[in-house]
């Protein structure tokens, strides 16, 4: 018992410590952060796999109509 409340007031003190208002700061400013118009997306064809790639991360495609998509016509990628 002695030692969970010791924790207990461990945890507490640590969590305490940590300022609530460094969490609401925007990691990039808003005038430095990037902008749609630089998205780009590209094809990678190789060693027998083909799919797209974007340049914000996104590998593999999505389909515009992700409820009522037909799979043996849409593919993400290609083996």
């Amino acid at each position: 018992m002695y030692v969970r409340t010791l924790n207990l007031l461990f945890l507490t003190v640590v969590i305490g410590s940590v300022p609530a208002s460094s969490q609401l700061l925007p990691v990039v400013p808003p005038a430095l952060r990037g902008s749609i118009q630089y998205e780009r997306q590209g094809t990678h064809d190789a060693n027998n796999i083909r799919t797209f790639f974007y340049n914000f991360g996104m590998v593999g495609d999505y389909p515009a109509d992700p409820i009522n998509v037909d799979l043996s016509v849409f593919h993400s990628f290609e083996v």
